[in-house]
């Protein structure tokens, strides 16, 4: 059960927002090389991610390849 002090965070896992703060650290733009260089995954999977999260409302995508955080 929920307490009334309890937080949900919609559409991203604990794991996720770690992540994704890891990736933008401190950064206001990021791309697919900035999240498999600091994941360490491969190009096409960082793609992915970014993608997921913007769909999901934690980014958004300002042109190909370039997401604002």
């Amino acid at each position: 059960m929920i307490g009334q002090y309890d937080v949900i965070v919609g559409g991203i896992s604990a794991i996720g927002r770690e992540e994704l703060a890891r990736v933008l650290g401190g950064r206001r733009f990021v791309t697919p090389a900035d999240v498999a260089a600091e994941l360490t995954i491969e190009s096409t999977a960082a793609t992915q991610r970014l993608a997921r999260w913007a769909r999901d409302g934690w980014l958004r995508r300002v042109r190909r390849g370039l997401y604002i955080g």
